[in-house]
């Protein structure tokens, strides 16, 4: 509800991001690690808070976890999940499009895709930390927004925590 709310009031941007890191990995596997049940449970999660969101690209990196924190998401909404691997390619490419964009990547890189996309980079991602959700509401003209929420299976709807500009 407040992610359909938030889309409408976004639908006079010309970018929306939604930014997430991947959801829980199995820290027992090194290499290109799937994620865990609570992992899927979560994409699981993220796939039904977006559903009500007029998604028009859903984007990865290449990862299995990146991947398969995004797919049910795409697979909601009709796309294909296109993965990229330089954030700053893919905002501008993005900025260039516009629309409204699932964007999912790590710990290191969801601040930083935030602030290429004009918004708030905000505090450094926990290691445990996989909840958070960046929506960056980014107008052709006019000043960026940065909400950052809560999403997950132990959480039955959005909270707002906190709010930058």
């Amino acid at each position: 509800m407040i992610l359909a709310l938030w889309s409408t009031v976004a639908l006079g941007a010309d970018t929306v991001l939604y930014v997430v890191r991947h959801a829980e990995k199995d820290l027992t596997i090194k290499d290109d690690p799937p994620l865990t049940p609570a992992g899927v449970t979560r994409a699981d999660a993220l796939a039904r808070l977006l559903r009500d969101v007029p998604l028009t690209g859903v984007h990865s990196t290449a990862t299995t976890r990146t991947r398969a924190t995004a797919g049910p998401t795409a697979t909601g909404h009709h796309l294909d999940v296109a993965t990229y691997d330089d954030p700053a390619a893919l905002v501008a490419a993005l900025r260039a499009a516009g629309g409204v964009h699932l964007v999912v990547g790590h710990s290191n890189t969801i601040d930083v895709i935030a602030g290429l996309a004009g918004g708030a980079g905000g505090a450094p991602v926990g290691d445990t930390e996989y909840d958070r959700l960046d929506v960056v509401v980014a107008p052709a003209a006019g000043p960026v927004v940065t909400q950052v929420l809560r999403y997950g299976h132990e959480a039955a709807s959005v909270c707002c925590p906190e709010r930058r500009e």
